[in-house]
């Protein structure tokens, strides 16, 4: 068992350094932007047929989302929302697991990832921040969408790699507080509701 944990902590390092090296190097942050919506289709197309090889090995790549990750629901289209995020300095998430909500037989998923990382150490990069926070969005089919959100240990980062797939340290309360307070600092998108813990998107107060 113990030995099953340590090559899962090794494969999860391992995999996310090759990301940020093709990611943050190689392509220099390139194909993580509003206009890089291909993510918008592969993802879906590609992540539920892997789940279950992924499991086998410890992983995985589809997961829930919950209610009390849900931040508002607002009315705009799916390129304004992500323009917005990316305003916002968000990043496209590709290496997150692909959310769904309800039952997976119904397929409702996810149709935009995004992810805020600040370094809070001037020899430590953006990218290789240890914490994030993550964006996810669903269509409810009548013209607006739904935002998740949650804090976590970055995606990113290989020394928290298997901390972010274990979900330790994850704080939903956290990550829908600094979406709120995005959106009461850029009031860019049609706010139609909030979630129920805050009230008015005015009163979301945790700060960055």
């Amino acid at each position: 068992m113990i030995e099953q944990v340590y090559l899962e902590q090794l494969l999860a390092s391992v995999v996310v350094l090759i990301a940020v090296y093709v990611f943050y190097h190689v392509l220099d942050g390139q194909f993580l932007g509003p206009e890089d919506t291909f993510w918008n289709e592969l993802r879906p197309s590609l992540l539920p047929a892997l789940d279950s090889y992924a499991r086998k090995i410890g992983f995985f790549t589809l997961n829930r989302a919950y209610e009390s990750e849900f931040v508002a629901t607002v009315e705009a289209d799916l390129p304004s929302i992500e323009r917005w995020l990316h305003d916002m300095g968000y990043d496209r998430n590709p290496m997150a697991g692909l959310k769904y909500r309800g039952n997976l037989e119904d397929e409702d998923f996810e149709v935009t990832t995004w992810a805020y990382r600040e370094s809070d150490n001037s020899l430590i990069p953006d990218p290789l921040a240890f914490w994030q926070t993550h964006v996810f969005v669903f269509d409810n089919g009548d013209g607006t969408f739904d935002l998740y959100a949650h804090y976590e240990y970055s995606s990113m980062n290989p020394l928290v790699a298997y901390k972010h797939v274990r979900g330790i340290g994850m704080d939903r309360e956290r990550g829908v507080g600094y979406v709120l307070r995005n959106l009461e600092q850029n009031s860019g998108l049609d706010v139609v509701d909030v979630a129920g813990m805050w009230g008015p998107v005015t009163e979301a107060a945790p700060e960055r």
